[in-house]
């Protein structure tokens, strides 16, 4: 009779450790979706190391619990898919939303700015003009338009 208990106990405890995990993973969804909802701000490329340490934790919990005893394991099977592949697609979708993001200001931008040094600023200085970040590296033949995307992110800025 022990032996029956403790089966259906172990069941109970895999039924509510697969529950756990499955509200664990769309929890971790919501966050990814939440990230991708600022149609305005870019995503901050640092913040693939805290994707991919709550990544990692899911997949331990994932490998930790035995799939031939539980009843969510189609559930899971399912979500560990997709997991896969929203790792595998992370540092895409990154650059995609923030090239549309820099694409978005950078035309809002030229209606501001408007022309610099009498010259129309072609979208790659335009985005490295709106884009945040503290430095940038160009690597350009003379009278590319260097200095004159300088003079635009100044302006710009002022």
């Amino acid at each position: 009779m022990n032996i029956i208990k403790n089966i259906f106990r172990e069941i109970k405890n895999q039924k509510a450790k697969g529950r756990a995990l499955c509200e664990s993973i769309d929890e971790y969804f919501v966050y990814i979706e939440q990230i991708f909802a600022s149609k305005n701000q870019y995503i901050d490329i640092a913040i693939q190391d805290d994707i991919k340490e709550r990544y990692t934790e899911l997949l331990k919990r994932l490998r930790s619990i035995g799939f031939g005893k539980i009843f969510y394991m189609s559930k899971l099977k399912s979500k560990k898919a997709v997991l896969a592949g929203l790792e595998n697609d992370l540092a895409r979708r990154i650059y995609l939303h923030n090239d549309i993001v820099a694409t978005m200001l950078a035309n809002e931008a030229r209606a501001l700015i408007g022309n610099v040094e009498k010259r129309q600023l072609d979208d790659q200085q335009m985005k490295c003009i709106v884009k945040p970040v503290s430095n940038h590296l160009v690597i350009a033949g003379a009278g590319t338009g260097k200095t004159t995307t300088i003079v635009g992110k100044v302006k710009y800025l002022i």
